[in-house]
């Protein structure tokens, strides 16, 4: 679910009510007083019909003509936050304040200014003042909350929205913003509640729906979390979140294609998005469609070309559609961004073993080990090719080493089960494949690896199950006993 949502700048610094106020200093002529005024009266009028520029230049006007109005600053302030020019607005709301500092909101405003930079304590200190002066100020409250919830105290953002929604509780942003907390304390269900509350008050607010949405997915009731979401997107449908959250209960649930519609729609909302372009490239990958997925991880590089993570996405997209080649580009390019990285030296030395390159790839995959001794895949690479040239012993340790560092993966079962079949140790080999067989029972390979140990160790009977097994799971069995067979002579003739 999204960030908790602070308050329209324009609604909140623009609904203060005006102060008239006069300090030390020069005297501001009556006839500067008057147009002042005018300037700011036309600007309020402009923000009313969304032209925000043309009402920063009245205001800059006003400031100008009368430095010692507090309002005319607030004003500013509110437009500059807007094109979210925060630093200004604070300096702004802080010339309000030296002109005069008994206004609660002028330091709500503030804070709410100072959060957007994620400067929480000086937020969280404009706040207090601004409930010293006010103690029955709501938004006070609510933005405290907001600072809180952004910090990431839940609780404490919680007991904030229950102090404003005490003095007002008909305000359907500070009750979903509530209920955003509540969904991340972990009570989904209050949270479901909260935010029906907030659409009851505001039955055209989208985001109460969205959320809504979003808490009703992570409930498990997909059926209304759509329907929640197809509201907000109705209510607001230039709103890029809502598709993008739908994108992703789609892709949570392996409706594949309904996610990348809903990425595809998100996209046209926010065509620089790079997380979007990720988002997509990673659901063709499911279906799998890996010219696409390249195509959209092109567009992410294109946007944020020193990201290391792309080019290794999109150099597993190639390795896993055959460009070897390409892939090691990428990979190459990661590890120009990210040098000495373990995981990135072992998937190259994986796409250069499946390129026929057994050099290179034995060269990555020590280097992998040697940045970091805990690289299980490190040490599975190596021991392959060791194996390849009959290095048994150093390939049984490079796999003693990927079991100690990861003892539930499969594969490693299997290849030391096979190494120690090379090295005659056939009743170690026995236990591996039945070990992997634990974690993956209907494995075809499995059984036939194991029906060739069952027969090095004369137990004819149990290698036949075995290979009728191995056969009923998809494998030849003329191939399997024919391997058998050959095992039984050269045990029959002995040593």
């Amino acid at each position: 679910m999204g960030r908790a949502s602070l308050f329209s700048y324009i609604a909140v610094l623009l609904a203060v009510a005006v102060t008239a106020c006069s300090g030390g200093g020069n005297t501001v002529s009556e006839e500067d007083r008057l147009q002042a005024e005018s300037h700011r009266s036309a600007a309020q009028q402009l923000v009313g019909e969304g032209q925000i520029d043309q009402a920063l230049v009245e205001l800059d006007a006003a400031v100008a003509l009368n430095p010692k109005d507090a309002q005319s600053f607030v004003d500013r302030a509110g437009i500059l936050a807007a094109r979210r020019e925060f630093q200004r607005a604070i300096d702004d709301l802080s010339a309000a304040i030296a002109l005069n500092a008994t206004v609660s909101e002028y330091y709500v405003s503030r804070g709410v200014a100072y959060s957007n930079l994620a400067q929480y304590d000086a937020a969280l200190a404009d706040y207090a003042k601004a409930v010293e002066l006010d103690p029955n100020n709501p938004r006070a409250y609510a933005n405290r909350g907001v600072t809180y919830f952004n910090k990431g105290e839940y609780d404490r953002a919680i007991k904030e929205y229950d102090r404003s929604i005490g003095l007002e509780p008909n305000n359907a942003v500070v009750r979903t913003n509530r209920g955003i907390a509540y969904a991340r304390t972990g009570e989904v269900r209050r949270a479901i509640e909260e935010l029906g509350d907030a659409i009851r008050i505001d039955l055209n607010y989208a985001d109460a729906y969205f959320n809504r949405g979003a808490a009703f997915a992570a409930a498990g009731r997909y059926d209304d979390a759509f329907i929640h979401m197809e509201m907000a997107a109705r209510l607001d449908p230039e709103n890029a979140r809502v598709y993008t959250e739908r994108g992703t209960i789609y892709g949570d649930l392996g409706i594949n294609r309904k996610a990348i519609l809903n990425y595809t729609e998100a996209l046209k909302k926010e065509p620089n998005n790079v997380q979007l372009f990720l988002d997509r490239a990673d659901t063709y990958m499911k279906l799998p469609d890996y010219a696409k997925a390249i195509a959209d991880y092109d567009q992410a590089l294109r946007r944020a070309p020193e990201n290391a993570a792309i080019y290794i996405k999109r150099g597993d997209a190639y390795a896993m559609a055959g460009g070897f080649g390409n892939a090691v580009l990428d990979y190459n390019e990661a590890l120009a961004i990210v040098p000495d990285n373990a995981i990135v030296l072992v998937k190259r030395a994986n796409v250069l073993y499946q390129a026929g390159a057994i050099e290179q790839a034995y060269a990555d995959y020590y280097d992998a080990i040697k940045v970091d001794s805990n690289n299980a895949d490190g040490y599975y690479g190596r021991a392959r090719i060791l194996k390849q040239f009959g290095q048994f012993e150093h390939a049984l340790n490079d796999l003693n080493n990927s079991l100690r560092v990861n003892p539930l993966k499969v594969e490693y079962y299997m290849e030391r089960g096979v190494v120690y079949g090379s090295l005659g140790r056939h009743e170690e080999a026995l236990a591996d494949f039945t070990e992997a067989l634990k974690f993956s029972p209907e494995m075809a390979e499995g059984y036939s690896a194991r029906a060739v140990a069952y027969t090095e160790l004369g137990k004819d009977t149990e290698a036949r199950a075995d290979v009728d097994k191995a056969v009923e799971l998809g494998l030849d069995r003329a191939l399997i006993e024919a391997n058998l067979s050959a095992i039984r002579q050269e045990r029959s003739v002995g040593p």
